[in-house]
């Protein structure tokens, strides 16, 4: 790492609930691999502006993406695609982040569909 330089790492992040309203196991509490996805990103972005950061500092992730009983029961990465393309890699954002999705049986909370690590670095 270059010198005078720091690195911000979070792991674990998933989607806040959608909808309190609904029951523990009702998948609209949470919603689709989509919603998640955004929902995950941007509570990515609120613990990055806490740090002074922004997804424009982030250098790497990791996405977990979990199987979705509505989507053949396979993972959905092109919902995940989606909504990485509407917070990276675009226009108000050009930073490609460097990341690894992978496929998994099952994340511990079973109507959870993505689970994100992430790591920036300070400017």
């Amino acid at each position: 790492m270059p010198e005078n330089k720091a690195i911000y790492f979070a792991s674990g992040i998933v989607a806040y609930p959608k909808d309190v309203s609904k029951p523990e196991g009702d998948r609209e509490r949470f919603g689709d691999t989509y919603e998640q996805s955004i929902s995950a990103l941007k509570r990515i972005e609120e613990y990055l502006s806490e740090e002074g950061l922004s997804l424009k500092d982030v250098i790497a992730m990791k996405v977990y993406v979990a199987p979705d009983p509505e989507n053949d029961g396979k993972p959905d990465f092109q919902a995940w695609f989606k909504a990485y393309g509407e917070f990276f890699d675009n226009e108000e954002n050009p930073n490609k982040v460097a990341r690894s999705t992978i496929g998994v049986y099952q994340l511990v909370d079973p109507n959870k569909f993505i689970e994100i690590e992430v790591r920036a670095v300070y400017p």
